[in-house]
């Protein structure tokens, strides 16, 4: 008598084991397929043409990185040289804004070669991308950026 009770309970915990093991399988396979959805702040610019920018300076062979923003009238873009490039940033930096401004003639582009303005664009960048800044703030932010690139420190 006491076999048979242990054997149904071992039998219980086996058949408890499968059936949650199979049912965990199935909600990993939906949950797969089911699209990721993101959250799109509707207080905040739109970065496609920024996003298109990087894109486009990366593509010239002197550059090796690009990060960039924009505003409703302004686009900032930080492109980081090749290192054989840097004796030559006044040519580049003219081919650059001739590139921005063939593509996007609405927008006023400014163009920075500056590692520190890279890294403020870079942050800036997350920021927006994170839902941490709103319009005011980003504008805040590109005036700063605006200021640094016509510094002449």
């Amino acid at each position: 008598m006491r076999g048979v009770i242990i054997t149904k309970f071992f039998f219980s915990i086996l058949l408890f084991a499968v059936i949650v093991g199979c049912g965990n399988e199935q909600k990993k396979e939906t949950a797969k397929n089911e699209p990721r959805l993101t959250t799109v702040s509707s207080d905040s610019f739109n970065q496609l043409p920024s996003q298109n920018a990087e894109k486009q300076i990366v593509s010239l062979e002197e550059v090796t990185a690009a990060k960039a923003v924009n505003s409703d009238k302004e686009l900032y873009v930080a492109a980081t040289p090749q290192h054989h490039e840097r004796f030559q940033l006044d040519r580049l930096k003219k081919k650059m804004k001739q590139k921005m401004n063939d593509v996007y003639p609405n927008l006023k582009s400014y163009i920075s070669v500056d590692k520190k303005i890279f890294m403020e664009i870079k942050q800036l960048k997350n920021d927006i991308k994170r839902g941490k800044a709103d319009k005011k703030t980003i504008e805040k932010k590109l005036k700063k950026i605006k200021l640094d690139m016509n510094s002449d420190t």
